[in-house]
């Protein structure tokens, strides 16, 4: 009896990630088609929609933007990510937003978030060294 009620107690996942989960596999499906990665930023637009808070879909939204070539708006979508004051003190954050800033001609501001990324860097190499932080790091250079 106890299996019989544990299988019915299964949460389904939110909508929000259902339609990030839908775009990721669309995305993996049809990757080089621009007619499905429009689709793919549709579905991810609904998820942020529902849900500003999940941060994925932001994520995965800005990858499929930046393969489509739209920096300008996977700009936008990562200030918008940035809002949410859960990354402060996330280097590759700022890593990420210097380049999008770099990609729409915003050389000063890039160059902070280049050296704010740097500076994280260090600090959690200091900690504990990791191979992808010490590139990234001199990326952020």
């Amino acid at each position: 009896m106890c299996l019989i009620t544990s299988c019915t107690n299964v949460k389904k996942p939110s909508l929000a990630v259902q339609k990030n989960n839908q775009a990721v596999e669309l995305a993996m499906r049809y990757s080089s088609d621009s007619d499905s990665l429009n689709k793919v930023i549709s579905l991810l637009d609904e998820a942020i929609a529902i849900d500003p808070s999940y941060e994925l879909a932001y994520d995965n939204i800005i990858q499929y933007l930046v393969a489509q070539g739209d920096m300008e708006k996977a700009l936008d979508t990562i200030l918008q990510l940035e809002k949410l004051g859960t990354h402060e003190k996330d280097p590759v954050l700022f890593l990420g937003k210097g380049m999008l800033l770099e990609a729409n001609d915003k050389s000063e501001l890039a160059s902070k978030a280049y050296k704010q990324a740097a500076s994280l860097f260090e600090a959690r190499i200091k900690e504990k060294p990791v191979e992808i932080d010490l590139m990234n790091y001199f990326v952020a250079l």
